[in-house]
């Protein structure tokens, strides 16, 4: 029972690295051709953009625009 315990918090934190690692170094597309636009770009960070809340909002929208596998994703019905 422990060993269980063990086994799915290494499989979730592998998973978890892994699909963090799949973000940052695998290049995501511009342009999404299922919506047809311009997917959003990385926020400039500034001070003013994060104390104003504007930082968070626009990186939301990078982030879940850049999601991987997003476009297979928006395929199945």
């Amino acid at each position: 029972m422990k060993n269980q315990k063990y086994i799915t918090t290494v499989l979730c934190g592998v998973f978890i690295l892994f699909f963090s690692l799949w973000c940052i170094f695998v290049p995501t597309p511009d342009y999404s051709v299922s919506e047809r636009r311009q997917l959003a770009s990385f926020p400039e960070l500034t001070l003013e953009s994060v104390l104003s809340g504007k930082f968070a909002k626009d990186f939301e929208e990078y982030a879940t625009d850049r999601f991987p596998l997003r476009e297979k994703l928006l395929a199945v019905k």
